[in-house]
């Protein structure tokens, strides 16, 4: 699978917008909306080509088990379901998962909730026993903790090719040409927006989402694990019995931005959604803290 490793400076012509964080009405969609990414019949019209057990697909796991804290374990075989996305929406048995994902990743997918695993892999013949099938694993996203895609959405990962963007469909093929992707439809509470498109735009991330005007706005997004910040400098500021102060860049890095004067700062803490986790650093410009909710997940 190509994913996208062009630096966001590359995608100059590219608007980001993050903005209204209004809901949405699934009827309103218009219908030119989802026609926009279909990819062309093949044979009879409508119809999909019937699956290839060796051929690479990608699924989401919309039954894990809490027994199962990773994706191979051995109480974990059989009794999981998944669904093929862009698809015709039906599930199938997988007896069990073999693993080609490093460990980082496992720890990451490791207590995700229904529908928020994606992964991309392969199925084998079905086993005599069981009569499933395994499937081996060979890569692996895992979307924000308690943000459920709309059924109308379409999944696709987002290619750059200089200040050009396409959306290109996960198991259907063929790429649209979009001008921008908003994550504020699906960005929970604290969450920074700047870090989840970066996410799309250079860390490979998938987005569930629909084609709105030439924005293809993000009902869901899937980071590709393992995730972790930076490359990070690491500077940090001495500014004796005054207070450094800092700003989180898209990486999640902490970067210096001065020294200021200890103030008195407000003894409040936001909360984050389930499955978030608070994080904070000293801003300007008064040194209080400025705070984020980060997926727990990425602790992992």
């Amino acid at each position: 699978m190509a994913t996208t490793t062009s630096k966001l400076r590359v995608i100059a012509g590219a608007a980001i917008i993050v903005a209204g964080c209004a809901g949405r009405d699934d009827q309103e969609v218009a219908a030119t909306t989802n026609a926009a990414l279909e990819a062309a019949p093949t044979g009879v019209e409508g119809a999909l080509p019937p699956p290839i057990e060796s051929a690479e697909v990608y699924v989401t796991l919309e039954s894990p088990r809490e027994d199962c804290p990773a994706l191979v374990s051995a109480p974990c075989s059989g009794g999981y379901l998944v669904r093929e996305v862009n698809r015709d929406g039906r599930l199938r048995t997988v007896s069990r998962f073999v693993s080609e994902l490093e460990r980082g990743a496992l720890e990451q997918a490791g207590g995700a909730g229904k529908g928020e695993l994606l992964l991309r892999g392969h199925f084998g013949p079905a086993e005599r026993r069981t009569s499933a099938a395994p499937f081996t694993v060979l890569e692996a996203w895992r979307g924000l903790p308690g943000v459920e895609p709309s059924p109308l959405d379409r999944f696709v990962a987002v290619d750059s090719d200089g200040d050009r963007l396409e959306a290109r469909l996960l198991n259907r093929g063929g790429e649209h040409r979009i001008g921008s992707v908003s994550v504020s439809d699906c960005a929970p509470r604290l969450v920074d927006p700047t870090w989840l498109t970066a996410r799309v735009l250079g860390h490979g991330a998938i987005v569930a989402g629909r084609l709105d005007d030439g924005i293809l706005q993000a009902g869901q997004v899937f980071i590709r694990l393992p995730d972790y910040p930076g490359p990070c400098p690491g500077l940090r500021m001495l500014c004796g019995d005054r207070t450094a102060t800092y700003e989180r860049d898209a990486n999640h890095c902490l970067e210096p931005t001065g020294c200021v004067e200890r103030h008195f700062c407000p003894l409040f803490l936001p909360g984050c959604d389930p499955g978030y986790r608070l994080v904070s650093w000293a801003s300007q410009p008064d040194g209080c803290a400025a705070f984020a909710c980060d997926p727990a997940f990425l602790t992992q």
